[in-house]
């Protein structure tokens, strides 16, 4: 399986059509999408979570009181579970 992390912060109009993108072109694999969202303001995880009710394959960590970068790539990744792993940033 490929786990593919992406870590996200005020990214709600970029974060649905990029996962649309993705599953497209990584639709021949068993695969899981992390987002992991530093509590953004503007909405994203409120908006992946509706997408997730069409795609079980897609996961989101929202990190309240928590942010930056790396710790949400490490997050990420503690929370994966494929034999290989992508960060998409």
């Amino acid at each position: 399986m490929i786990s593919i992390v992406i870590p996200t912060f005020n990214e709600v109009q970029n974060i649905i059509p990029l996962i649309k993108n993705l599953t497209v072109l990584i639709s021949d694999f068993e695969y899981e999408i992390i987002v992991v969202d530093d509590d953004s303001p503007d909405g994203t995880s409120e908006e992946v979570n509706k997408y997730m009710k069409l795609n079980n394959r897609i996961k989101l960590i929202t990190r309240i009181g928590r942010s930056g970068l790396s710790s949400a790539i490490k997050e990420g990744l503690i929370f994966s579970q494929g034999k290989y792993i992508l960060v998409l940033d």
